[in-house]
């Protein structure tokens, strides 16, 4: 969520679309829609993990996103997590490399994929908080000059 002050009070308005504010002012006001944002989550073998990874990106209060999940040729049940997780889901698609290329081979492999104006890098064992690209966006659009590169403990 974007905060924005409105007659002296802080209001909070939904990420995406026409209610992302710049200058106190819906987006869509200005002809801007919320930049699109690419996830990339490399797996291998943590099929016990993946599944509130996936969650934790389905929980995101941004919404405007997509994801690709590399699965480096995982012997565990992660196919199967990753498939009944992200089904019926259009924002995510998942990689099945056949041979594992590590992480940043997978990465690799993945990037020519994403579409979005910003990458964000998600490890299969890691989980976001629900505002996490919310924050990292709205970042970002504030400042004056580009900043390439934004991370969190």
């Amino acid at each position: 969520m974007f905060g924005a002050e409105e007659n002296g009070r802080r209001t909070q308005h939904a990420v995406g679309g026409t209610s992302l504010l710049i200058g106190g002012r819906p987006a869509g006001e200005h002809g801007l829609q919320a930049p699109l944002v690419s996830i990339l989550v490399t797996n291998l073998n943590y099929g016990r993990y993946i599944g509130a990874t996936i969650d934790s990106i389905i929980a995101q209060d941004y919404r405007n996103y997509e994801c690709l999940i590399v699965d480096n040729a995982s012997t565990d049940d992660s196919r199967e997590v990753i498939t009944r997780k992200i089904a019926g889901d259009p924002r995510f698609e998942a990689l099945w490399l056949d041979v594992n290329q590590g992480q940043m081979g997978g990465k690799l492999v993945a990037l020519d994929r994403m579409r979005g104006e910003f990458v964000a890098f998600l490890d299969a064992d890691d989980v976001w908080f629900s505002n996490f690209l919310s924050s990292h966006v709205q970042v970002h659009l504030a400042l004056p000059l580009g900043i390439g590169f934004t991370s969190s403990r």
